[in-house]
Order: C-alpha cells, then sequence, then structure tokens
C-alpha cells in the first residue's frame, strides 16, 4: 500500500477493498463453483476447477497483504487516539442497515 497517500485514504481502500472482494466471491467465484458442479453432472467446463484453485491461491496472498495494510492503519490511527470498535463493545444499534465498526476519538 502506498504510505504516501493520507491514512484515511488507505481506510477507504481498504474498506472498499473488502466490499469488492465480498462482491467478487458472492458473484464470480460462485459462478466458478456452478461450473464444477456442472461438470460433475455433465462433463462441461474443465478448466473450473483449475481456475477456481487459482483465484484461492491469490486471494490468500492478497490477504496476508489486507491484514499487513490493515494492521498499519489502525496502529496509525491509534497513536492519533482513532480506534476501531465493534458493535458488540459500544453496543450500538442501527436498525436493519447495522455498521461493522465504530469510530471513536478518545480526547
Amino acid at each position: 500500500m502506498d504510505k504516501s497517500n493520507p491514512i484515511i485514504e488507505r481506510a477507504r481502500f481498504l474498506g472498499i477493498y473488502s466490499n469488492n472482494l465480498d462482491e467478487f466471491y458472492r458473484v464470480r467465484v460462485s459462478d466458478v463453483r456452478r461450473r464444477i458442479m456442472l461438470h460433475r453432472e455433465v462433463g462441461v467446463e474443465p478448466q473450473a476447477r483449475k481456475l477456481l484453485s487459482q483465484i484461492q491461491q491469490r486471494t490468500v496472498e492478497l490477504k496476508s497483504e489486507f491484514e499487513a495494510a490493515q494492521l498499519e492503519v489502525v496502529r496509525t490511527l491509534a497513536s492519533h487516539n482513532i480506534f476501531f470498535k465493534t458493535e458488540e463493545e459500544e453496543a450500538f444499534k442501527q436498525g436493519e442497515a447495522g455498521y461493522n465498526f465504530i469510530i471513536t476519538c478518545d480526547a
């Protein structure tokens, strides 16, 4: 991750990346898995298994990079007294929309 970008932009990027990866798995990877199941039944798309393996391997690599970047962002924000807290830590309720994290600033 480019450390010349402001820390808040890096945090936003991580959020966008996470959402995009989630959508990729829900849509694209699900399609590849369907192809694998179809291949088992009717012999179509033999490359799908290889593709799924490549996707999983690359995801593991990217996850490692993401976790390192996330840790660096969280530590940098914490050094400025900005923290991410889970809903449970704050007993926060936001109806159906909900939020995964709450940003708090300790003065």
